[in-house]
C-alpha cells in the first residue's frame, strides 16, 4: 500500500486522498471516476438539470429541490463537524485578531443572495466546461476535485464579471484589519469544485510555499485566501477541514500525513456555512478536502490576496506562473468600487485574456498518481530506468515509492523544478 503524503507546494493544493474504509473514487489513470453527480448541475431556484456536455456515472442519483438547503447535523452524526464553527464567526472589522490567533475567521453576510446566485451559475458553467474535457473525472486536485483557477486558460477566473462581486466591502474590511489599508493586493481568483460521490480525503496541505522569512510572520500572512459559500455548505457536502493555528511559520514543519493526523482533525470541518458567508484564511494554515457524500457538487470560489511585500518578492523572482499574469479585463475592473479598484489595479490588462479551459488541465494526483507510478515501476526490467520531472512534491513521492520497491533513486533539483530517476537494479 502506498504511503500517505503531506503537501508542500502552493500549486499542489488538493493532492492525496486518504485511505478510509468507505473510500470510493478513481484508483488508476485508466479507471473512470464514479463521482456520482457528474452530469447534473443545480440551479439556485430549484431541481437539478442535466448539463449538456457532462456524462453522469451509472450510479448517479437524482437531486431533490432541497439539495442546497442549510442543515446542521446532530453532534453524534458520523459526518458532524468537530469544529465549533460559530466560535470563529465575527464581524468583518474584528476578523484580524481571530486570523492572527487561529489562522482563519468566518464572516457571515459577505455576499448578497443575488450575488451568490450569479457566482454559483458561473461556477456551474465552468464546471460544465471542465467535465466536457475531463470525461473520466480524474480532476486536477485529486479524483473528482478541481481547481477552477488552475484549469483556466489564463490561470485565473478574474476575467468573469461574477468574480468582481466577490470583492465586497465586508471582505475588504477584514483584509484592511489583517494587512492594514493599502498593505495588500489582489493576485488571483478561482476556487474549488468537488463532485458529488467523491469519497476520498485530501491530505493536509498549505496553499503557499517558499516564503521568505521576512514575509513569514504570525501577525502578517504572506497570502490570504478568501473562500465563499455561494450555496449553503453542509457537513456531508465535502467541506474543507482545517487544523487551527497549525502551519505558521511556513518553513517550520511539513503538514502531517493522514496516518499521523488526529481523528478529530479529520472531522474539523468548516461547516455548516450559510449562504453568503466566507472564510478568510491564512494560506499557510493546514487544511484539506473531505468526502462529498451528497449527489451534487460543492462549489467554493475564491480570491487570493498577497501582502505587498510578498507580491514584490514574487515580482522580483519573476517566472511565468499563474500569479505573474494580468488577467482582469478593463470591463471587469470598471465594475469594481473605487476601494476594490485600488486592490485590483495591478491585474488589469488591455490585452486579450485567454478564455475557457485548458485542454490539458487534468493532472493525476493523490492515489491515482501513486498507483500510476507503481504500475510503471512494476513494468521495469532489470537495468531499466523510469524518470519523472515536475514539482518537488511529486518527485519526492516517486523517490519514496521507488525506494519502497528496493530500486535505486536519484533526485535532482534545478531552481524550482525537480526530477527523479528510478532504476531497477535487481
Amino acid at each position: 500500500m502506498p504511503r500517505r503524503w503531506g503537501k508542500t507546494r502552493a500549486d499542489e493544493a488538493g493532492n492525496g486522498p486518504g485511505e478510509l474504509s468507505d473510500q470510493r473514487g478513481c484508483r488508476s489513470p485508466d479507471e473512470t471516476c464514479t463521482a456520482g453527480q457528474a452530469g447534473l448541475l443545480h440551479t439556485p431556484q430549484g431541481p437539478a438539470v442535466p448539463a449538456q456536455s457532462c456524462r453522469p456515472a451509472p450510479d448517479t442519483v437524482q437531486l431533490s429541490s432541497g439539495a442546497f438547503d442549510f442543515v446542521r447535523l446532530p453532534a453524534d452524526h458520523c459526518h458532524a463537524s468537530a469544529l465549533a464553527v460559530d466560535a470563529y464567526a465575527v464581524p468583518a472589522p474584528r476578523a484580524s485578531p481571530v486570523v492572527a490567533k487561529h489562522g482563519f475567521a468566518i464572516l457571515h453576510g459577505a455576499l448578497s443572495p443575488d450575488a451568490c446566485a450569479s457566482v454559483l451559475r458561473r461556477c456551474m458553467a465552468i464546471t460544465d466546461e471542465m467535465l466536457s474535457v475531463d470525461v473520466r473525472r480524474q480532476g486536477n486536485r485529486g479524483c473528482g476535485r478541481y481547481s477552477m483557477g488552475s484549469a483556466a486558460a489564463s490561470g485565473q477566473q478574474l476575467h468573469h464579471a461574477e468574480w468582481a462581486l466577490l470583492l465586497s466591502d465586508a471582505v475588504l474590511d477584514a483584509l484592511d484589519g489583517v494587512f492594514g489599508q493599502d498593505g495588500y493586493v489582489l493576485r488571483g481568483g478561482g476556487g474549488e469544485v468537488v463532485l458529488g460521490g467523491v469519497r476520498e480525503y485530501q491530505d493536509l496541505h498549505a496553499d503557499v510555499s517558499r516564503v521568505p522569512i521576512p514575509c513569514d510572520t504570525q501577525l502578517r500572512p504572506p497570502v490570504v485566501v478568501v473562500n465563499f459559500a455561494v450555496h449553503p455548505i453542509n457537513e456531508d457536502h465535502g467541506p474543507t477541514r482545517i487544523w487551527p493555528a497549525h502551519g505558521r511559520p511556513r518553513h517550520a514543519e511539513r503538514p502531517v500525513r493522514q496516518d499521523a493526523e488526529p481523528r478529530s482533525v479529520l472531522r474539523s470541518t468548516l461547516a455548516p456555512l450559510p449562504l453568503g458567508s466566507c472564510v478568510v484564511r491564512d494560506a499557510r494554515i493546514w487544511h484539506g478536502g473531505t468526502p462529498n457524500y451528497r449527489d451534487c457538487p460543492r462549489y467554493l470560489p475564491n480570491l487570493e490576496f498577497f501582502s505587498r511585500e510578498y507580491a514584490d518578492h514574487i515580482d522580483a523572482v519573476g517566472g511565468r506562473g499563474r500569479f505573474n499574469r494580468k488577467t482582469m479585463t478593463a470591463e471587469v475592473f470598471g465594475l469594481l468600487s473605487r476601494r476594490a479598484q485600488r486592490v485590483a489595479q495591478g491585474l488589469v490588462t488591455a490585452d486579450d485574456v485567454p478564455r475557457g479551459i485548458k485542454c490539458n488541465f487534468v493532472r493525476l494526483q493523490g492515489s491515482a498518481f501513486r498507483e500510476d507510478v507503481l504500475a510503471k515501476l512494476a513494468a521495469l526490467q532489470i537495468g531499466d530506468t523510469f524518470s519523472h520531472s515536475g514539482n518537488g512534491y511529486e518527485c519526492h513521492q516517486v523517490r519514496e515509492l521507488g525506494e519502497s520497491q528496493g530500486y535505486s533513486c536519484q533526485l535532482r533539483r534545478e531552481g524550482s523544478r525537480f526530477s527523479v530517476a528510478v532504476k531497477r537494479v535487481l
